[in-house]
């Protein structure tokens, strides 16, 4: 599926410990192979001790991943104790009919997505969203290429934000969808296959966003390039 993403959100704290963390590891490795075959070359086979700076460093990228998966621990039990006080008072938010819908409006939106048309989930989006997918459908008509997108096999749908107002119409809730699935583009004109000409299967993460219209659910957002950093950023309210 090709990637239309609009979702941006105050998450900068986060991010940088996200990325402080990756790149410090990941230096580390890199320093530690660089040693190991600097002795090597040399003719030696003893083991390089750590020095302080790396040893610091490695303390750090751990404290910071610790408190990274504290924090995701935390955001998923708050949705799940916001979904039992919200569910109580009002079924709409009961948390496996929310999974389903996320799951069903995946299913929906893929199958909308290859035969390039929205009417079959017209009732299930909102009237933006409807209007940005069928544009992009007509741009990639007017460019002669279809996005395919199929053996879709979903594993994970996580409920990741939920937002209870007393006004209703504000309410909203988040999924996140991953699993496997197969997407490729083929020319119109040539009937080709111009990307992932293998059809080979990937790993796929999204993020489905919902918004309540009277008693149901309407998807108002895809973000395509979801990564564990939503599950530690996604807001969790319930209006007492």
């Amino acid at each position: 599926m090709a990637r239309i993403r609009s979702v941006a959100g105050t998450r900068v704290l986060l991010r940088v410990i996200f990325i402080f963390t990756t790149v410090l590891s990941s230096e580390l490795v890199h320093a530690r192979r660089w040693r190991w075959r600097r002795t090597v070359g040399l003719g030696h086979s003893r083991h390089v001790g750590s020095d302080p700076v790396q040893l610091f460093f490695a303390v750090l990228v751990i404290l910071g991943a610790i408190a990274f998966a504290i924090v995701v621990a935390y955001r998923r039990v708050k949705a799940s104790a916001n979904l039992k006080a919200s569910a109580k008072q009002d079924p709409i938010w009961d948390k496996t009919q929310l999974e389903q819908i996320a799951f069903n409006a995946f299913c929906a939106i893929q199958n909308a997505w290859v035969a390039r048309d929205m009417s079959s989930v017209r009732e299930m989006v909102t009237n933006e969203f409807y209007e940005r997918y069928t544009s992009h459908f007509d741009m990639n008509r007017k460019d002669g290429i279809h996005n395919i997108v199929e053996d879709a096999e979903v594993n994970k749908v996580i409920i990741l934000r939920t937002e209870d107002f007393k006004d209703d119409s504000r309410d909203g809730y988040s999924a996140y969808i991953a699993g496997f699935l197969r997407d490729y583009t083929v020319s119109d004109i040539t009937g080709k296959v111009i990307r992932n000409v293998d059809k080979q299967l990937s790993e796929f993460a999204d993020i489905y966003y919902f918004i309540r219209s009277g008693d149901k659910w309407l998807l108002r957002e895809i973000d395509t390039e979801a990564d564990d950093l939503d599950m530690a950023v996604s807001r969790n309210y319930r209006e007492k």
